[in-house]
């Protein structure tokens, strides 16, 4: 899942990237197993590009990191957690229309651009 504006995070990465960081992030959950998760990727990466102004957005691959997704509930593939000063703002899980994934990145810079 190589994209300029997709960058992977990890177990021991994440709370620099993500919850120190000063930008609002949304983080995918995935694995390269996953249909769903395959299914909503490209979604994803669209919209991180369009919106990369605004939202940083990092994925997870929850096999070769497994603690990031438990300490935070991940139990379903994919799911796309909106982080904000260092705390869940947002979630959506499984394959969600690309409309949803729209509509999720629309919200998360919105939102969280009038709190900065």
């Amino acid at each position: 899942m190589s994209v300029p504006n997709l960058s992977q995070v990890t177990d021991s990465t994440f709370e620099t990237e993500v919850l120190r960081g000063s930008r609002p992030t949304i983080v995918g959950f995935w694995a390269q197993w996953s249909g769903t998760a395959r299914i909503i990727s490209s979604a994803v990466r669209e919209f991180a590009d369009r919106y990369s102004d605004d939202v940083k957005c990092v994925y997870v691959n929850v096999d070769d990191d497994p603690r990031t997704p438990s300490t935070y509930g991940v139990k379903t593939l994919p799911t796309l957690l909106l982080f904000h000063n260092g705390e869940v703002q947002r979630r959506i899980s499984g394959a969600v229309p690309k409309a949803q994934v729209e509509e999720f990145f629309q919200s998360a810079r919105e939102e969280l651009g009038s709190r900065d």
